[in-house]
């Protein structure tokens, strides 16, 4: 058995349609 626990903030609903894009970066990463 497998169990997977996430409690970071996760993505935000505008950022979603350029999740796969390649390279793409979101405001205020490294």
């Amino acid at each position: 058995m497998l169990r997977v626990a996430d409690s970071g903030e996760g993505i935000a609903a505008p950022k979603l349609p350029k999740l796969f894009t390649r390279f793409y970066r979101t405001e205020g990463t490294r």
